[in-house]
């Protein structure tokens, strides 16, 4: 595969989840009823996903990865899961939001590098 191609995968998969993220954070901030929505639920899987350690996914394991490099929390994995627990039971308070929030940025910032590499390429 080329370097071009596995760029546009890597963009494609991350933009999934920071959209996927960006979704719910904005809908949780303005609609308390979309808290047991179908994407909250989808949400909670995924943070459920990045720290089960038997998962083999590669995709899951790439935004594992890039979270851990550039989230700075004290214990990534309780954390992930704590938000996890929040979507499912529909009840996230504003330091989860935040921690949403800070997640996002970091696949939006992933995204834009991918990008970069993308159009230094070709």
């Amino acid at each position: 595969m080329s370097d071009f191609a596995l760029n546009v995968n890597i963009y494609d998969l991350i933009r999934r989840y920071s959209d996927l993220l960006e979704n719910v954070i904005l809908s949780l901030k303005t609609d308390s009823s979309f808290a047991r929505s179908a994407e909250v639920n989808e949400l909670a899987d995924f943070l459920n996903k990045l720290v089960d350690e038997n998962n083999l996914e590669l995709s899951i394991k790439l935004i594992s990865s890039i979270l851990t490099k550039n989230l700075k929390w004290k214990d990534l994995s309780s954390t992930l899961k704590s938000l996890a627990i929040m979507l499912k039971s529909g009840q996230v308070n504003e330091k989860g939001l935040d921690r949403l929030e800070d997640i996002a940025e970091v696949l939006d910032k992933e995204c834009a590098q991918t990008i970069s590499r993308i159009r230094g390429n070709y």
